[in-house]
Order: C-alpha cells, then structure tokens, then sequence
C-alpha cells in the first residue's frame, strides 16, 4: 500500500470524529495515513501532552496502514520528534479488539476505572515505553 502521512487538518478531523468519539483539544495533532492522494486509512490523535507522555488514539480503517510504516511514524513523531518516554492509549474494556491491536503493538496494561465510558463500561488505560518500542525507525533498520 503507497502511503504518504500527513499532520491532522480539517478535513482529516471530520474524517476521525465520524469514526470514534475524539475531541479536539488545545494540544491535539498527529498523523494521518493517506493513499492514493486523498483516502484517509488511518490516523493517531495524540493529545494531553506532559513533558514526558503523551495520550493517543488510534483509528485504523484498513489494516494494511499498519504494514506501511504508520506505526513507525507515529513512534517517530511522539518518541524522537517530540521527546516523550511514554505513550498511552485508553480503551473501552468491551472493545476487545482494540485491547488485542494495542497489546499486540507493545502497549501494556497498567490499571482499570470503572464506569468511564458509560455505565457498567470501565477504561483500560495502557502504556508503551519508548524503550520498549519496537517501532522506532533507527531500530526497524
């Protein structure tokens, strides 16, 4: 898949936010994967910036994004470019998966809240280490 990656505009947004419940924040930006020109595949929303963390979201609307580098520019991007250690994701707890996609990526699980995406439905909150990234452009090489 021919993809090129782009910063989060207007137009990518309103792609996103029909596919999940993000807001744009203050600090919000990331990167969009786009083929052949103008067809979104996927994104990473990246907000509540710390000196040291990051909080993303991911929406991946073909599975082939991940074997065209995204992962690796958006590690490059939160890791190197902007200096953070730590990355985290929060995910429904009945969405499993989205649980088994970040797991699967290196995001490991450091604690559950009950009831915060509704009612009965608590958060998983996970984290990537930069250490352990295994998408770090300098050591895919």
């Amino acid at each position: 898949m021919n993809l090129h990656y782009t910063p989060i505009t207007g137009d990518s947004w309103l792609w996103i936010k029909n596919r999940v419940p993000v807001l744009a924040v203050e600090d919000s930006c990331g990167i969009v994967a786009v083929k052949a020109g103008r067809i979104y595949v996927g994104a990473c929303v990246m907000d509540t910036w710390t000196p040291n963390s990051v909080t993303c979201t991911f929406v991946i609307e073909n599975p082939m994004v991940l074997r065209g580098g995204f992962l690796n520019a958006c590690c490059s991007y939160i890791f190197e470019e902007r200096g953070r250690n730590l990355a985290y994701v929060q995910v429904a707890e009945n969405n499993p998966k989205s649980l088994k996609f970040v797991k699967h990526i290196g995001f490991e699980e450091k604690c559950r809240l009950e009831n915060t995406f509704k009612d009965g439905v608590g958060c998983v909150i996970l984290e990537l280490k930069k250490e352990n990234c295994k998408y770090l452009l300098d050591e895919v090489a």
